[in-house]
C-alpha cells in the first residue's frame, strides 16, 4: 500500500541522515567525541514520535494559533462599540481617533483569523476523517450558526463599520458597530458551545457510534458552558486591555500631550482591574467542575498520581508520566480537596486509575503553573498602575516613563495566560476527542495519512509563528511610526487669496462694472471740486 511505501521510505531516509550525523559528528569532532551526542538525541527523539503524537501536536498548534485570533476580535469588537459610544455621546474626537486606529487593528485580526483557519478545516478533513460522521448532528447546526452570523457580520455592519463612516449617519455608524460585536459573539458563542459539549457529552445518544440528539437545551446549557464562556470573554478582556495599554503607553512616550490618550488609556487600566481581578476565582471555580466532568485532567493539575486518602497538590513537580510518578515534588498535603474526585468511600482518585488513557501530564501541569503564575501578575500589575496614578482620579500623567516602558513590555502577558488556559482546556481532554467515548485514535484511521508526517508539522509551526509574528511586528509598526492616526483630523479649510488694491493688475479677461456712486465720489475728490463737508454730505445723503 502507499502509506506502507511512504512508512518505509520515511523510517530508511532517517535512518540515513542519522548515519550521515553521526559520520560527521565523528569526523568533525576528532577527539572530541561528546559532540555527537547531539546527533544521537535528535536521532532518538525523531524515531521515539508516533503518528498519533504528531497529528495531535498539528492539530494543537493549529487550533491554538486560530482560536485566539477570534476570541481577540470579540474583545476588540466590543472595545470599538465602547470608543464609539463615548465618541458619540460626549462629541470628544479624541476618541474617535483612537477608534480608527484600533478599527485597522480589528481588520488585520479579522484577515489572520481567515488566514489560521484554513490549516484547521484541512486537518479536519484530511488527518480526523472519522470525526463529522460521529459529531455531525450535533456541529454541524453550531457551523451553520457560525456561517450564518459570519454572512450577517460581513454584509450587514462590517462595510459600514470600516468603510462608510462617513457616508452614514453617527447613530447608524455606532448601530453597526454594535451588530458586527454581536455577530461575532454569536460566532464565538457557538465555537465555545460545541467545546463545551465535547468536554461534557450530555443531552445525546451514542448509536451505532454516532450521536444523537435528543434535546438542544441540554446542549445550549451545558455544565461546562457556565465556566467556559464567561472565562473566555474575561481572558480576552484582559488581553486586549494590557495589548492596550502597551501601545498606548509607546504612544504617550512620544506625545504626551494627546488628550485622546489619556481618556482611552484610563479606561484600558479599568478594563484591566475588572478583568483580571475576576478571572483568578472564575478559573479556580472552574477547577472545581473538573472533579465531575474530568477527574483525570483534574488530577493531571494537581500532580496527583497514587490513588489514595489524602489529597495531594504538587505546587512544584517533574511528571514522569512512563513511571507514573513526580520525579521531584512540592507537594502540599490537603490542598487538592476542591478539585480532585473521591470515591464513595474516601479514597481520592489519582491518575494510575486511568491506565493507558492519560492526558499529556507535563503539558497541562505546567500550562496550569504558567497561567496561575500569570493570573497572579497580572492584577498586581493593573492595582499598582492604578495607585501610582491615584486612587480617586487616575491621572496619566504620574505614570513615570520606566512605568510605561515596564506596561509596553507586559503588553503580551494576557495573550500568554490565554494560551496557557486554551492549553491547559484542551489538552487536558486528550486522549479523547469527545470526553469518555470518542478517541482521536479511533479518528486518526481511515486518514490521508496514517503515520506522521513532521514535514507537516514543522509547516504548520511556521505559519502559526509567521501569523503571529507579523501581528506583532504590524503592531508595533503601526503604533510607532502613524503617529498622526490618534490624533483628530483638521477641519477642511479653503484658503482665501489676498490682494492688494493697490499693487494688483487688473485681468484683462475679466470685465469689471464698477458702482457708480462709488465712481462719482472718486471723480469728485481727485477733481476737487467738492469741500470735505460737501463730500461728507453727499455721502450721507447716498
Amino acid at each position: 500500500m502507499i502509506w506502507r511505501r511512504k512508512l518505509v521510505a520515511t523510517g530508511a531516509a532517517e535512518s540515513g541522515c542519522s548515519v550521515v550525523m553521526l559520520g560527521i559528528g565523528f569526523v568533525k569532532t576528532g577527539m572530541r567525541k561528546v559532540s555527537i551526542l547531539p546527533c544521537m538525541a535528535l536521532h532518538y527523539l525523531i524515531m521515539d514520535i508516533s503518528s498519533l503524537s504528531v497529528a495531535h501536536a498539528q492539530f494543537g498548534v493549529s487550533a491554538l494559533a486560530f482560536f485566539l485570533f477570534p476570541v481577540l476580535a470579540v474583545a476588540l469588537a466590543w472595545f470599538l462599540a465602547f470608543l464609539r459610544w463615548q465618541e458619540y455621546r460626549g462629541g470628544n474626537q479624541g476618541w474617535m481617533s483612537v477608534y480608527l486606529f484600533w478599527a485597522r487593528v480589528f481588520s488585520i485580526v479579522l484577515v489572520l483569523a481567515v488566514l489560521t483557519a484554513l490549516p484547521l478545516l484541512l486537518q479536519f478533513g484530511v488527518t480526523w476523517p472519522g470525526l463529522m460522521p460521529r459529531v455531525g448532528s450535533i456541529a454541524s447546526p453550531l457551523l451553520a450558526a457560525g456561517l450564518v452570523g459570519l454572512l450577517l457580520l460581513k454584509f450587514c455592519g462590517l462595510r459600514v463599520m470600516l468603510h462608510r463612516r462617513e457616508l452614514v449617519s453617527p447613530r447608524l455608524h455606532l448601530l453597526s458597530v454594535i451588530w458586527v460585536a454581536l455577530c461575532l459573539t454569536l460566532l464565538l458563542f457557538c465555537l465555545v458551545v460545541y467545546q463545551a459539549w465535547t468536554h461534557a457529552p450530555v443531552g445525546v445518544t451514542l448509536v451505532d457510534g454516532r450521536y444523537r440528539v435528543d434535546d438542544w437545551r441540554q446542549i445550549l446549557l451545558n455544565p461546562l458552558l457556565a465556566v467556559y464562556l464567561p472565562w473566555l470573554v474575561l481572558a480576552a478582556l484582559a488581553a486586549l486591555s494590557f495589548l492596550v495599554m502597551a501601545v498606548l503607553s509607546l504612544k504617550m512616550q512620544r506625545k504626551p500631550q494627546d488628550d485622546g490618550l489619556h481618556l482611552v488609556f484610563r479606561s484600558a487600566v479599568v478594563l484591566t482591574l475588572v478583568s483580571t481581578t475576576l478571572l483568578l476565582p472564575v478559573s479556580l471555580f472552574a477547577g472545581t467542575q473538573l472533579q465531575q466532568w474530568q477527574p483525570a485532567k483534574a488530577a493531571a493539575v494537581a500532580g496527583y498520581w497514587k490513588t489514595g486518602t489524602e489529597p495531594r497538590v504538587a505546587l512544584l513537580a517533574w511528571p514522569n508520566q512512563e513511571a507514573l510518578q513526580n520525579d521531584f515534588a512540592w507537594v502540599a498535603n490537603g490542598g487538592g480537596g476542591y478539585w480532585l474526585k473521591k470515591q464513595p468511600d474516601g479514597t481520592v482518585e489519582g491518575l494510575d486509575k486511568y491506565g493507558g488513557m492519560l492526558p499529556p501530564v507535563a503539558l497541562v501541569f505546567w500550562s496550569a503553573r504558567v497561567l496561575l503564575v500569570l493570573l497572579i501578575v497580572m492584577p498586581l500589575i493593573a492595582w499598582r498602575v492604578w495607585a501610582v496614578g491615584g486612587w480617586r482620579r487616575f491621572d496619566v500623567a504620574r505614570l513615570t516613563p520606566a512605568r510605561l516602558k515596564m506596561l509596553r513590555h507586559a503588553g503580551w502577558l494576557g495573550l500568554a495566560a490565554l494560551a496557557a488556559g486554551l492549553l491547559v482546556m484542551e489538552a487536558g481532554k486528550l486522549p479523547y476527542a469527545v470526553q469518555g467515548t470518542v478517541t482521536y485514535f479511533e479518528l486518526l484511521e481511515g486518514g490521508l495519512y496514517e503515520s506522521g508526517d513532521l514535514g507537516m508539522l514543522l509547516c504548520f509551526v511556521v505559519l502559526a509563528i509567521s501569523a503571529w509574528w507579523f501581528f506583532y511586528i504590524w503592531l508595533r509598526r503601526a503604533a510607532v511610526q502613524h503617529i498622526d492616526v490618534f490624533e483628530p483630523a483638521p477641519m477642511l479649510v479653503v484658503p482665501q487669496p489676498v490682494t492688494d488694491t493697490a499693487l494688483s493688475e487688473p485681468d484683462e479677461t475679466e470685465v469689471f462694472e464698477p458702482d457708480a456712486s462709488v465712481a462719482t465720489t472718486v471723480a469728485d475728490e481727485t477733481a476737487g471740486g467738492q469741500s470735505g463737508t460737501d463730500v461728507g454730505a453727499d455721502r450721507s445723503q447716498a
